[in-house]
C-alpha cells in the first residue's frame, strides 16, 4: 500500500500486458522536469494515500501470481488456433 515512483510509463515507452495510470496508480517521473514534478507532488499530498491504494489494488488485479497465470493461459490459448 505504499505510493510508487517509477519513470513515466507512457513519455519513456514502457510496453505491458496492462499498464498503469500516472497519477492514478502510481507518480511518474519525467527526468526532463524534475523540479516540475516535485512541486506537483507537493501540491498534490492530500490525493496520494488514494493513489498508494489505487496502486496496489491495480497491481494485485493484474500481476498477482493468479492474474499472470490467467493471462498465460489466454495467451496459449490463443496460440492454440495458430498451431497445426
Amino acid at each position: 500500500g505504499c505510493l510508487t515512483f517509477h519513470l513515466d510509463f507512457d513519455r519513456y515507452g514502457f510496453k505491458l500486458p496492462v499498464k498503469p495510470h500516472n497519477w492514478k496508480h502510481y507518480i511518474g517521473l519525467n527526468l526532463s522536469d524534475p523540479k516540475g514534478d516535485i512541486e506537483r507532488l507537493l501540491d498534490s499530498m492530500e490525493i496520494l494515500p488514494e493513489i498508494a491504494k489505487n496502486g496496489r489494488e491495480w497491481a494485485l488485479a493484474h500481476y498477482s501470481p493468479k492474474a499472470v497465470a490467467l493471462r498465460f493461459m489466454e495467451t496459449l490459448s490463443r496460440a492454440e488456433q495458430f498451431v497445426f
